[in-house]
């Protein structure tokens, strides 16, 4: 299987009346003494021109769709050596401890002077790397390729990439200190906005254990923002309130509501004593 271009549509409404359109393959790195990235495949050309003419279309025209402008792409499928495509399939995701690769499509930017992947989109993780098979004289052959989305006419190649969490190629998506993908550790944090911290062995969550709320502070506050309140009935509700009475009480005492407390004062892990 070789190099193969899917050109969009669009490309037909461009001004001139006729285009060369070339397809080639360069073996290795032609750039190495620029940028030595270590590229899986040689490096593929698809350059479109006015014919006769050396100025070259670097970037696909945009078309109307529905009233609005849509930025047509390419598509490109790169040969890959199969050892090298299952390899890499096995390693697309990145979890907290481990770091995924992938192939990931590459283009020759002449202002970067360097190899890179803006411009070029394709499926998240190892979602890219594709396998297609044909029967030939009674025979199955199967191969792998890469396949990629693109705005720009270039050199492309393919390299063994790093994979963000998100699942894209050289991306900036990282887990934040919870273990999100792409969080602001609010999701570990307590009141003060630390992730993962603890105090008298409890971890601080901005939940505060379902007696109360952080209510624009930096500790728990028992039943603030009437989180935690119960209704209770009777004797047990408040001294001196008659028997069947219905009342809304905060039950729990202290600043940091960690914890379940009891029906008496004690002392809240900050180390003062409030009964609400």
């Amino acid at each position: 299987l070789g190099f193969s271009v899917r050109l969009p549509p669009a490309l037909g409404a461009l001004p001139a009346a006729a285009y060369e359109i070339q397809l080639g393959t360069v073996f290795g790195n032609p750039f190495a003494d620029y940028d030595d990235t270590p590229l899986l495949i040689d490096t593929q050309i698809l350059t479109v021109r006015e014919a006769h003419s050396t100025s070259e279309i670097t970037e696909l025209p945009l078309s109307v769709v529905g009233g609005g402008f849509v930025q047509q792409e390419a598509i490109l499928r790169l040969p890959i050596a199969r050892a090298v495509a299952l390899d890499l399939k096995s390693k697309g995701v990145t979890t907290p401890t481990v770091s995924g690769r992938v192939a990931a499509c590459l283009r020759w930017d002449e202002e970067k002077i360097a190899w890179t992947n803006d411009g070029v989109r394709q499926a998240q993780g190892s979602g890219a790397t594709k396998e297609m098979c044909i029967l030939s004289q009674g025979q199955l052959a199967c191969f792998f390729f890469l396949e990629c989305f693109t705005n720009h006419l270039s050199f492309f190649s393919a390299a063994n990439t790093f994979v963000d969490c998100a699942g894209r190629p050289l991306g900036e998506a990282r887990y934040d200190h919870c273990q999100v993908c792409e969080g602001d550790n609010s999701t570990c944090s307590g009141c003060d906005g630390v992730p993962n911290s603890d105090a008298d062995g409890l971890r601080l969550t901005k939940t505060c254990s379902a007696h109360g709320s952080c209510s624009g502070g930096l500790q728990c506050k028992c039943c603030a923002d009437s989180v935690g309140l119960v209704i209770e009935q009777g004797a047990e509700a408040a001294k001196g309130a008659p028997a069947g009475t219905s009342l809304t009480v905060c039950p729990w005492y202290g600043i940091m509501c960690h914890r379940w407390c009891t029906r008496s004062d004690q002392v809240g892990l900050s180390g003062e004593a409030e009964q609400a």
